[in-house]
């Protein structure tokens, strides 16, 4: 096939490199096939996470560190996503806001994370609980759930093929808890606390 002197380029040493034609079906390819399914994954990435992180922000200013710093409007998005579910008006929701802006602004409850602001969350403030407790299950959708499911792989092996689901669940928590510190001591009281055994 003879080359035209219209298909040599410049390279980026100065020297003329050679380009092959674009035939009409890449063309077609391209534009018709191509093109829109690039554009329509990029849509769906954006309105999956960037909607997902920014609902996770909104909620994130009912967590008691960043709630003494944030405004009414910053809770607005995630009142208005929610109102469907939440008791009252949303106007009754963004009192029962202020409420919890004041309380975490004297110092009553503080906590770091989401967690620890629904374990210290009473049941006083219904709305802002069921808040927090969207938050805390926001990250189930990460990949941390499903690195949990991946470690049954290495628990449940074929030399374990006989164990029973109570002993696997334990060491499936001990796996994916392992930041959690097990003191001797609480075992053996748990242990003492069921009773003497039967054999001698």
């Amino acid at each position: 096939m003879a080359i035209s002197p219209s298909d040599l380029q410049q390279g980026e040493d100065g020297e003329p490199s050679q380009q092959t034609p674009v035939t009409p079906q890449e063309i077609y390819y391209r534009v018709n096939v191509f093109n829109p399914f690039v554009d329509y994954l990029l849509t769906e990435l954006s309105d999956r996470f960037l909607g997902h992180r920014s609902n996770a922000f909104a909620l994130q200013c009912l967590v008691p560190k960043f709630c003494r710093s944030s405004v009414l409007s910053d809770v607005q998005p995630a009142i208005a996503l929610y109102e469907d579910v939440l008791h009252g008006t949303p106007s009754d929701v963004e009192a029962e806001f202020a409420l919890w802006q004041m309380k975490c602004i004297s110092g009553t409850i503080c906590a770091d994370n989401a967690f620890d602001a629904f374990e210290c969350c009473p049941s006083t403030y219904p709305n802002i609980r069921f808040l927090l407790q969207i938050l805390t299950t926001l990250p189930v959708t990460t990949a941390s759930a499903e690195r949990t499911f991946s470690m049954l792989r290495r628990l449940k092996t074929w030399l374990r093929s006989s164990m029973c689901e109570e002993r696997l669940t334990g060491l499936g928590l001990l796996a994916s808890s392992a930041d959690i510190e097990v003191k001797p001591e609480d075992v053996i009281e748990c242990f003492l606390q069921r009773g003497n055994r039967r054999i001698s």
